[in-house]
Protein backbone atom coordinates (compact mmCIF):
# COMPACT_ATOMS: atom_id res chain seq x y z
CA UNK A 1 0.00 0.00 0.00
CA UNK A 2 1.49 3.45 -1.03
CA UNK A 3 1.87 6.12 1.62
CA UNK A 4 -1.08 8.51 -0.16
CA UNK A 5 -3.55 5.40 0.54
CA UNK A 6 -2.00 4.02 3.83
CA UNK A 7 -4.71 3.76 6.56
CA UNK A 8 -4.51 2.88 10.19
CA UNK A 9 -7.40 1.81 12.26
CA UNK A 10 -8.51 4.32 14.66
CA UNK A 11 -10.77 1.94 17.02
CA UNK A 12 -8.33 -0.89 17.94
CA UNK A 13 -10.65 -4.32 18.91
CA UNK A 14 -10.53 -5.45 23.02
CA UNK A 15 -12.29 -7.58 24.82
CA UNK A 16 -15.07 -6.85 27.13
CA UNK A 17 -13.07 -6.35 29.97
CA UNK A 18 -10.51 -3.32 28.18
CA UNK A 19 -13.66 -2.66 25.92
CA UNK A 20 -12.78 1.19 26.98
CA UNK A 21 -9.26 1.50 25.61
CA UNK A 22 -9.70 1.39 21.55
CA UNK A 23 -9.80 4.92 21.22
CA UNK A 24 -8.04 6.20 24.10
CA UNK A 25 -4.38 5.93 24.85
CA UNK A 26 -3.92 3.05 27.63
CA UNK A 27 -3.65 3.95 31.28
CA UNK A 28 -0.14 3.97 32.64
CA UNK A 29 -1.67 4.26 36.13
CA UNK A 30 -3.29 2.34 38.74
CA UNK A 31 -6.55 3.96 41.01
CA UNK A 32 -4.97 4.98 43.98
CA UNK A 33 -5.84 7.83 46.31
CA UNK A 34 -3.96 11.43 45.65
CA UNK A 35 -1.21 11.00 48.44
CA UNK A 36 0.31 7.91 46.64
CA UNK A 37 0.34 9.55 43.04
CA UNK A 38 2.63 12.47 41.47
CA UNK A 39 0.64 14.94 39.76
CA UNK A 40 2.52 18.27 37.45
CA UNK A 41 1.77 21.89 37.55
CA UNK A 42 1.15 23.45 34.14
CA UNK A 43 2.24 26.28 34.09
CA UNK A 44 2.61 29.42 31.38
CA UNK A 45 4.81 32.68 31.01
CA UNK A 46 2.50 35.82 30.29
CA UNK A 47 5.44 36.54 28.19
CA UNK A 48 5.17 33.70 25.84
CA UNK A 49 3.26 34.07 22.80
CA UNK A 50 0.32 31.30 23.06
CA UNK A 51 1.12 31.18 27.23
CA UNK A 52 2.53 27.46 27.08
CA UNK A 53 5.57 26.80 29.58
CA UNK A 54 7.45 23.81 30.74
CA UNK A 55 4.97 21.20 33.11
CA UNK A 56 6.90 21.54 36.39
CA UNK A 57 6.44 17.87 38.21
CA UNK A 58 6.07 17.83 41.74
CA UNK A 59 4.87 14.86 44.12
CA UNK A 60 1.50 15.29 45.12
CA UNK A 61 2.98 14.65 49.11
CA UNK A 62 4.13 18.13 48.94
CA UNK A 63 1.94 20.70 51.54
CA UNK A 64 0.24 23.90 49.94
CA UNK A 65 2.77 25.86 51.48
CA UNK A 66 5.67 23.75 49.06
CA UNK A 67 3.25 23.92 46.16
CA UNK A 68 3.32 27.96 46.29
CA UNK A 69 7.38 27.97 46.91
CA UNK A 70 7.31 25.94 43.66
CA UNK A 71 4.90 27.92 41.38
CA UNK A 72 6.50 31.01 43.27
CA UNK A 73 10.02 29.96 41.94
CA UNK A 74 8.82 29.14 38.64
CA UNK A 75 7.81 32.60 37.46
CA UNK A 76 6.54 35.52 39.77
CA UNK A 77 3.66 36.99 37.28
CA UNK A 78 2.05 33.70 36.19
CA UNK A 79 -1.32 34.99 34.42
CA UNK A 80 -2.41 31.66 31.89
CA UNK A 81 -2.27 27.97 32.42
CA UNK A 82 -1.82 26.00 29.73
CA UNK A 83 -3.70 22.72 28.98
CA UNK A 84 -1.85 21.14 26.06
CA UNK A 85 -0.41 18.65 28.16
CA UNK A 86 -4.23 17.34 29.39
CA UNK A 87 -5.36 14.30 28.03
CA UNK A 88 -8.59 13.09 27.75
CA UNK A 89 -8.22 11.07 31.41
CA UNK A 90 -6.61 14.14 33.19
CA UNK A 91 -8.68 16.32 35.38
CA UNK A 92 -7.80 19.76 35.81
CA UNK A 93 -7.78 21.04 39.73
CA UNK A 94 -7.43 24.82 41.23
CA UNK A 95 -4.33 24.46 43.43
CA UNK A 96 -6.06 25.61 46.44
CA UNK A 97 -9.05 23.46 46.08
CA UNK A 98 -6.22 20.63 45.30
CA UNK A 99 -4.82 21.45 48.45
CA UNK A 100 -7.29 21.91 50.81
CA UNK A 101 -8.76 18.18 49.52
CA UNK A 102 -5.58 17.00 50.42
CA UNK A 103 -5.50 18.32 53.49
CA UNK A 104 -8.86 17.74 54.88
CA UNK A 105 -10.43 15.05 53.26
CA UNK A 106 -9.84 11.78 53.97
CA UNK A 107 -12.03 9.30 51.50
CA UNK A 108 -10.56 9.52 48.37
CA UNK A 109 -14.01 9.23 46.58
CA UNK A 110 -14.98 12.32 47.79
CA UNK A 111 -12.04 13.94 46.83
CA UNK A 112 -12.22 12.75 43.31
CA UNK A 113 -16.45 13.84 43.13
CA UNK A 114 -15.23 17.33 43.67
CA UNK A 115 -12.34 17.41 40.83
CA UNK A 116 -15.44 16.26 39.04
CA UNK A 117 -17.89 19.03 40.33
CA UNK A 118 -15.03 21.45 39.56
CA UNK A 119 -15.02 20.73 36.02
CA UNK A 120 -18.64 21.10 36.20
CA UNK A 121 -18.43 24.50 37.70
CA UNK A 122 -15.83 26.00 35.22
CA UNK A 123 -18.57 24.79 32.06
CA UNK A 124 -21.66 26.01 33.20
CA UNK A 125 -20.68 28.15 36.37
CA UNK A 126 -22.44 26.38 39.17
CA UNK A 127 -23.19 22.68 40.43
CA UNK A 128 -24.78 20.30 42.51
CA UNK A 129 -24.90 16.79 43.44
CA UNK A 130 -27.05 13.88 43.64
CA UNK A 131 -26.90 12.61 46.61
CA UNK A 132 -28.59 9.42 46.24
CA UNK A 133 -26.56 8.76 43.54
CA UNK A 134 -23.40 9.46 45.06
CA UNK A 135 -24.41 7.41 48.02
CA UNK A 136 -24.73 4.19 45.84
CA UNK A 137 -21.88 4.76 43.85
CA UNK A 138 -19.22 5.31 46.94
CA UNK A 139 -21.51 4.23 50.09
CA UNK A 140 -22.39 6.20 53.30
CA UNK A 141 -19.54 6.91 54.48
CA UNK A 142 -18.51 8.74 51.82
CA UNK A 143 -21.86 10.49 51.37
CA UNK A 144 -21.81 11.39 55.05
CA UNK A 145 -17.99 13.00 54.59
CA UNK A 146 -19.30 14.65 51.26
CA UNK A 147 -21.92 16.84 53.03
CA UNK A 148 -19.53 17.52 55.55
CA UNK A 149 -17.50 19.35 53.19
CA UNK A 150 -20.04 21.18 51.44
CA UNK A 151 -20.29 22.74 54.57
CA UNK A 152 -16.77 23.05 55.58
CA UNK A 153 -15.15 23.79 52.41
CA UNK A 154 -14.07 27.55 52.58
CA UNK A 155 -14.34 27.52 48.73
CA UNK A 156 -17.56 26.63 48.03
CA UNK A 157 -21.14 28.86 48.50
CA UNK A 158 -24.32 27.86 48.25
CA UNK A 159 -26.57 29.59 45.99
CA UNK A 160 -29.47 27.91 45.59
CA UNK A 161 -30.95 25.68 48.43
CA UNK A 162 -32.56 22.11 48.35
CA UNK A 163 -36.41 21.88 47.12
CA UNK A 164 -37.22 18.73 47.89
CA UNK A 165 -38.77 16.76 44.71
CA UNK A 166 -37.88 19.65 42.45
CA UNK A 167 -34.20 19.82 42.51
CA UNK A 168 -31.02 19.79 44.68
CA UNK A 169 -29.13 22.59 46.24
CA UNK A 170 -27.07 24.18 43.69
CA UNK A 171 -23.50 25.34 44.71
CA UNK A 172 -20.85 27.69 43.01
CA UNK A 173 -16.92 27.46 44.12
CA UNK A 174 -15.53 30.92 44.92
CA UNK A 175 -11.51 30.07 44.10
CA UNK A 176 -10.02 33.00 43.24
CA UNK A 177 -8.86 34.16 39.58
CA UNK A 178 -10.70 31.86 37.63
CA UNK A 179 -12.90 33.28 34.65
CA UNK A 180 -13.96 30.73 32.01
CA UNK A 181 -12.51 27.03 31.02
CA UNK A 182 -13.79 26.87 26.79
CA UNK A 183 -12.77 22.83 26.19
CA UNK A 184 -9.93 21.03 27.36
CA UNK A 185 -10.33 18.48 24.52
CA UNK A 186 -9.52 20.93 22.15
CA UNK A 187 -5.88 22.49 20.38
CA UNK A 188 -3.96 24.78 23.10
CA UNK A 189 -3.84 27.20 20.21
CA UNK A 190 -8.00 27.53 20.48
CA UNK A 191 -8.85 26.70 24.31
CA UNK A 192 -7.41 27.76 27.76
CA UNK A 193 -8.22 27.71 31.18
CA UNK A 194 -8.38 31.95 31.88
CA UNK A 195 -7.23 32.77 35.02
CA UNK A 196 -5.89 36.14 36.76
CA UNK A 197 -2.97 36.83 38.77
CA UNK A 198 -4.20 35.51 41.66
CA UNK A 199 -4.09 31.94 40.47
CA UNK A 200 -0.79 30.70 39.17
CA UNK A 201 -0.82 27.26 38.76
CA UNK A 202 -3.64 23.89 38.43
CA UNK A 203 -2.86 20.86 39.43
CA UNK A 204 -3.56 17.96 36.82
CA UNK A 205 -4.27 14.79 38.22
CA UNK A 206 -4.64 11.34 36.33
CA UNK A 207 -8.76 10.38 35.90
CA UNK A 208 -8.34 6.70 35.86
CA UNK A 209 -10.92 6.36 38.40
CA UNK A 210 -13.72 7.82 36.19
CA UNK A 211 -13.81 4.67 34.41
CA UNK A 212 -15.04 2.37 38.19
CA UNK A 213 -17.10 6.10 38.57
CA UNK A 214 -18.92 5.12 35.24
CA UNK A 215 -19.64 2.09 35.61
CA UNK A 216 -21.47 2.24 39.02
CA UNK A 217 -23.38 5.18 37.67
CA UNK A 218 -24.16 3.03 34.80
CA UNK A 219 -25.73 0.57 36.81
CA UNK A 220 -27.48 3.18 39.41
CA UNK A 221 -29.12 4.50 35.96
CA UNK A 222 -30.11 0.96 35.54
CA UNK A 223 -31.26 0.41 38.77
CA UNK A 224 -33.42 3.54 39.20
CA UNK A 225 -34.68 3.89 35.62
CA UNK A 226 -32.78 6.90 34.57
CA UNK A 227 -31.39 7.84 31.34
CA UNK A 228 -28.06 6.69 30.94
CA UNK A 229 -25.98 9.86 28.73
CA UNK A 230 -22.86 9.09 29.26
CA UNK A 231 -21.97 5.39 27.82
CA UNK A 232 -18.17 4.37 27.94
CA UNK A 233 -19.09 0.43 27.50
CA UNK A 234 -21.61 -0.12 25.67
CA UNK A 235 -24.88 -0.42 28.09
CA UNK A 236 -26.88 1.11 25.37
CA UNK A 237 -27.73 -0.19 22.29
CA UNK A 238 -27.06 3.18 20.57
CA UNK A 239 -23.90 3.23 22.32
CA UNK A 240 -22.85 -0.35 21.22
CA UNK A 241 -23.95 0.41 18.17
CA UNK A 242 -21.70 3.52 17.04
CA UNK A 243 -18.35 1.66 19.25
CA UNK A 244 -18.75 -1.39 16.97
CA UNK A 245 -19.33 1.17 13.74
CA UNK A 246 -15.73 3.06 15.23
CA UNK A 247 -14.09 -0.32 15.17
CA UNK A 248 -14.79 -0.63 11.64
CA UNK A 249 -13.41 2.60 10.61
CA UNK A 250 -9.65 3.48 9.32
CA UNK A 251 -8.12 6.89 8.95
CA UNK A 252 -5.51 7.81 5.87
CA UNK A 253 -2.14 8.45 7.64
CA UNK A 254 -0.88 11.00 4.42
CA UNK A 255 -2.08 14.52 5.64
CA UNK A 256 -1.45 16.11 2.22
CA UNK A 257 -5.04 17.01 2.16
CA UNK A 258 -4.27 19.44 4.62
CA UNK A 259 -2.77 21.51 1.72
CA UNK A 260 -6.25 22.52 0.30
CA UNK A 261 -7.55 24.30 4.07
CA UNK A 262 -7.28 27.99 4.94
CA UNK A 263 -4.54 28.90 7.77
CA UNK A 264 -6.68 31.83 8.29
CA UNK A 265 -8.14 32.16 11.84
CA UNK A 266 -11.88 32.76 11.99
CA UNK A 267 -11.30 34.64 15.30
CA UNK A 268 -8.59 35.13 17.64
CA UNK A 269 -10.16 32.21 20.01
CA UNK A 270 -10.02 29.64 17.69
CA UNK A 271 -7.74 28.11 15.63
CA UNK A 272 -7.38 27.94 11.84
CA UNK A 273 -9.26 25.25 9.66
CA UNK A 274 -5.74 23.77 8.84
CA UNK A 275 -4.83 23.46 12.07
CA UNK A 276 -7.72 22.07 13.42
CA UNK A 277 -7.83 19.40 11.18
CA UNK A 278 -4.53 18.67 11.58
CA UNK A 279 -4.69 18.50 15.33
CA UNK A 280 -7.76 16.16 14.90
CA UNK A 281 -6.34 14.03 12.02
CA UNK A 282 -3.24 13.21 14.62
CA UNK A 283 -5.08 12.19 17.21
CA UNK A 284 -7.25 9.87 14.93
CA UNK A 285 -3.73 8.55 14.70
CA UNK A 286 -2.59 8.50 18.11
CA UNK A 287 0.03 10.73 17.45
CA UNK A 288 -1.83 13.31 20.47
CA UNK A 289 -2.94 11.19 22.63
CA UNK A 290 -5.77 9.94 20.71
CA UNK A 291 -9.57 10.21 21.84
CA UNK A 292 -11.59 9.02 24.53
CA UNK A 293 -13.97 6.07 22.93
CA UNK A 294 -17.45 7.63 24.64
CA UNK A 295 -21.09 7.53 23.25
CA UNK A 296 -22.90 10.81 25.18
CA UNK A 297 -26.49 11.51 24.34
CA UNK A 298 -28.21 14.74 25.93
CA UNK A 299 -31.42 16.93 24.83
CA UNK A 300 -31.93 15.11 21.91
CA UNK A 301 -28.16 14.75 20.44
CA UNK A 302 -25.27 12.07 20.33
CA UNK A 303 -21.51 12.93 20.76
CA UNK A 304 -19.12 10.09 20.00
CA UNK A 305 -15.33 11.36 18.87
CA UNK A 306 -16.29 11.86 15.04
CA UNK A 307 -19.11 14.17 15.81
CA UNK A 308 -16.54 17.46 15.82
CA UNK A 309 -14.67 16.20 12.69
CA UNK A 310 -15.05 18.74 9.54
CA UNK A 311 -15.76 17.56 6.26
CA UNK A 312 -12.05 17.58 5.34
CA UNK A 313 -11.94 15.28 8.07
CA UNK A 314 -14.23 13.09 7.06
CA UNK A 315 -13.04 12.31 3.48
CA UNK A 316 -9.96 10.82 5.18
CA UNK A 317 -12.00 8.12 6.96
CA UNK A 318 -13.08 4.84 5.73
CA UNK A 319 -15.94 2.70 6.69
CA UNK A 320 -15.44 -0.84 5.87
CA UNK A 321 -13.05 0.21 3.06
CA UNK A 322 -15.37 2.73 1.60
CA UNK A 323 -15.47 6.40 1.86
CA UNK A 324 -17.94 7.86 4.30
CA UNK A 325 -21.20 9.28 2.90
CA UNK A 326 -23.49 11.37 4.70
CA UNK A 327 -27.57 11.65 4.34
CA UNK A 328 -28.13 15.15 5.97
CA UNK A 329 -31.37 16.96 6.91
CA UNK A 330 -31.75 19.83 5.20
CA UNK A 331 -32.88 23.32 6.71
CA UNK A 332 -33.83 21.05 9.83
CA UNK A 333 -34.81 24.01 12.57
CA UNK A 334 -37.42 25.06 9.93
CA UNK A 335 -38.83 21.65 8.96
CA UNK A 336 -38.80 20.73 12.95
CA UNK A 337 -41.01 24.27 13.20
CA UNK A 338 -43.16 23.02 10.38
CA UNK A 339 -44.27 19.68 12.10
CA UNK A 340 -45.13 21.59 15.05
CA UNK A 341 -48.16 23.89 13.31
CA UNK A 342 -51.55 22.70 12.86
CA UNK A 343 -52.60 21.33 9.32
CA UNK A 344 -52.76 24.27 6.98
CA UNK A 345 -51.79 25.90 4.26
CA UNK A 346 -49.02 27.97 5.93
CA UNK A 347 -47.69 24.50 6.82
CA UNK A 348 -47.58 23.20 3.61
CA UNK A 349 -46.09 26.62 2.11
CA UNK A 350 -43.17 26.46 4.43
CA UNK A 351 -43.06 22.37 3.53
CA UNK A 352 -42.96 23.77 0.13
CA UNK A 353 -40.29 26.26 0.09
CA UNK A 354 -37.99 23.72 2.33
CA UNK A 355 -37.77 21.28 -0.96
CA UNK A 356 -37.66 23.61 -3.51
CA UNK A 357 -34.78 25.36 -1.33
CA UNK A 358 -35.89 29.01 -1.57
CA UNK A 359 -37.23 30.14 2.46
CA UNK A 360 -34.24 31.68 2.97
CA UNK A 361 -34.45 33.84 -0.46
CA UNK A 362 -38.30 34.28 0.20
CA UNK A 363 -37.47 35.29 3.92
CA UNK A 364 -35.23 38.13 2.33
CA UNK A 365 -37.36 38.98 -0.21
CA UNK A 366 -40.63 39.92 1.92
CA UNK A 367 -37.80 42.19 4.11
CA UNK A 368 -36.44 43.78 1.17
CA UNK A 369 -32.89 42.21 2.61
CA UNK A 370 -30.62 42.00 0.40
CA UNK A 371 -27.43 39.51 1.22
CA UNK A 372 -25.77 37.49 -1.76
CA UNK A 373 -23.95 35.08 0.56
CA UNK A 374 -26.47 32.32 1.14
CA UNK A 375 -24.45 31.47 4.41
CA UNK A 376 -24.45 34.57 5.62
CA UNK A 377 -28.13 35.17 4.83
CA UNK A 378 -28.95 32.01 6.61
CA UNK A 379 -26.87 32.73 9.65
CA UNK A 380 -28.58 35.94 9.85
CA UNK A 381 -32.09 34.48 8.94
CA UNK A 382 -31.68 32.19 11.99
CA UNK A 383 -29.93 35.02 14.18
CA UNK A 384 -32.89 37.22 13.67
CA UNK A 385 -35.69 34.62 13.56
CA UNK A 386 -34.47 32.05 16.03
CA UNK A 387 -31.73 32.26 18.56
CA UNK A 388 -30.75 35.94 18.72
CA UNK A 389 -30.71 37.71 22.47
CA UNK A 390 -31.55 41.03 20.92
CA UNK A 391 -35.31 40.54 20.71
CA UNK A 392 -36.27 44.19 19.92
CA UNK A 393 -38.25 43.90 16.30
CA UNK A 394 -36.35 46.77 14.74
CA UNK A 395 -32.89 45.15 15.55
CA UNK A 396 -34.84 42.41 13.56
CA UNK A 397 -35.61 43.05 10.08
CA UNK A 398 -35.65 39.66 8.68
CA UNK A 399 -38.42 38.69 11.52
CA UNK A 400 -40.02 42.04 11.59
CA UNK A 401 -40.83 42.57 7.94
CA UNK A 402 -40.43 39.22 6.55
CA UNK A 403 -41.09 35.89 8.43
CA UNK A 404 -44.05 37.46 10.10
CA UNK A 405 -45.92 38.64 7.33
CA UNK A 406 -44.38 35.43 5.39
CA UNK A 407 -45.54 32.81 7.64
CA UNK A 408 -47.64 34.20 10.77
CA UNK A 409 -47.66 31.15 12.24
CA UNK A 410 -44.25 30.18 12.76
CA UNK A 411 -43.57 33.80 14.06
CA UNK A 412 -46.41 33.36 16.89
CA UNK A 413 -44.81 29.44 17.81
CA UNK A 414 -41.55 30.98 17.90
CA UNK A 415 -42.25 33.58 20.28
CA UNK A 416 -44.64 31.43 22.30
CA UNK A 417 -41.75 28.31 23.27
CA UNK A 418 -39.24 31.20 23.35
CA UNK A 419 -40.94 33.62 26.23
CA UNK A 420 -42.25 29.90 27.62
CA UNK A 421 -38.55 28.67 27.94
CA UNK A 422 -35.87 31.10 27.17
CA UNK A 423 -33.55 31.11 24.20
CA UNK A 424 -31.81 28.06 25.60
CA UNK A 425 -34.81 26.41 26.39
CA UNK A 426 -36.21 27.33 22.94
CA UNK A 427 -32.92 25.57 21.54
CA UNK A 428 -33.46 22.73 23.35
CA UNK A 429 -37.09 22.14 22.88
CA UNK A 430 -36.17 22.35 18.20
CA UNK A 431 -32.78 19.60 19.54
CA UNK A 432 -35.31 17.25 21.34
CA UNK A 433 -37.35 17.38 18.06
CA UNK A 434 -34.48 16.48 16.17
CA UNK A 435 -33.10 13.86 18.24
CA UNK A 436 -36.53 11.99 18.51
CA UNK A 437 -36.19 11.90 14.91
CA UNK A 438 -32.83 10.68 14.26
CA UNK A 439 -32.64 8.44 17.00
CA UNK A 440 -35.52 6.63 15.65
CA UNK A 441 -33.55 6.47 12.58
CA UNK A 442 -30.46 4.92 14.23
CA UNK A 443 -32.46 2.25 15.68
CA UNK A 444 -34.29 1.44 12.26
CA UNK A 445 -30.51 1.61 10.93
CA UNK A 446 -29.26 -0.84 13.45
CA UNK A 447 -32.21 -3.09 12.47
CA UNK A 448 -30.66 -3.12 8.98
CA UNK A 449 -27.53 -3.75 9.98
CA UNK A 450 -26.24 -0.94 8.27
CA UNK A 451 -23.18 0.27 10.47
CA UNK A 452 -23.49 4.44 10.93
CA UNK A 453 -22.97 6.91 13.01
CA UNK A 454 -25.56 10.08 14.25
CA UNK A 455 -24.23 13.71 13.84
CA UNK A 456 -26.61 16.37 14.97
CA UNK A 457 -28.86 16.77 12.32
CA UNK A 458 -27.28 13.95 9.45
CA UNK A 459 -26.54 10.00 9.48
CA UNK A 460 -22.60 8.88 8.76
CA UNK A 461 -22.86 5.49 6.77
CA UNK A 462 -20.68 3.76 3.94
CA UNK A 463 -21.26 5.40 0.55
CA UNK A 464 -22.92 2.27 -0.74
CA UNK A 465 -25.80 3.20 1.94
CA UNK A 466 -26.19 6.34 1.47
CA UNK A 467 -29.52 6.37 -0.77
CA UNK A 468 -30.84 3.70 1.32
CA UNK A 469 -30.27 5.41 5.17
CA UNK A 470 -31.91 8.91 3.32
CA UNK A 471 -35.05 6.75 2.13
CA UNK A 472 -35.52 5.79 5.80
CA UNK A 473 -35.04 9.45 7.32
CA UNK A 474 -37.60 10.07 4.74
CA UNK A 475 -40.48 7.78 5.47
CA UNK A 476 -39.63 8.19 9.76
CA UNK A 477 -40.59 11.78 9.45
CA UNK A 478 -43.53 11.25 7.52
CA UNK A 479 -44.31 8.37 10.10
CA UNK A 480 -43.73 10.86 13.07
CA UNK A 481 -44.57 14.14 12.11
CA UNK A 482 -46.39 13.46 8.80
CA UNK A 483 -44.09 15.42 6.64
CA UNK A 484 -41.06 14.35 4.32
CA UNK A 485 -38.31 15.81 5.17
CA UNK A 486 -35.84 17.73 2.76
CA UNK A 487 -32.82 15.11 3.01
CA UNK A 488 -29.51 15.62 0.70
CA UNK A 489 -26.71 12.72 0.00
CA UNK A 490 -23.82 14.63 0.77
Amino acid sequence: MSKETESRPIVAHADDRAIVKPVCHPSTTSTIGFRQRGCRLALASPDSDDGEYDAVSCSLERTRQSLKSLAAEATKAITLCSIEDARDWDILVHKDLFSWLQENVRNKRVRYEFCILYQTFLKRGEFSINKNRFCFCAGGQASAELKDVLVECPFIDRIENHRKGQRSAVYTFNLQGVTQLLDNGFPASSCRLRVGTGLSSVVIIPGDWILTRSTRWAKWCETHGHELRLDLFGHTRLGRATFNTLSRMTVAVSDQFLGGLSSIKRNADRCSPRDWADWFHKRLLGKNGGFLRAFMSKEGRSYHPITQASAAIRSQLLLDGEPLAEADLGSSYWYLLATQLPRSTERDRLAKMIHDGSFYEQVAEFAGVSINDRSHLKEETQRQCLFGRDWRLDQRPLARDGLRYLLPGVMCLINRVRQKLGISGFAKYLMRLEGRLMDTVHHRLIDEGIAALRLHDGILVARSNVSQTANTIRTTGIELFGIAPLVREK
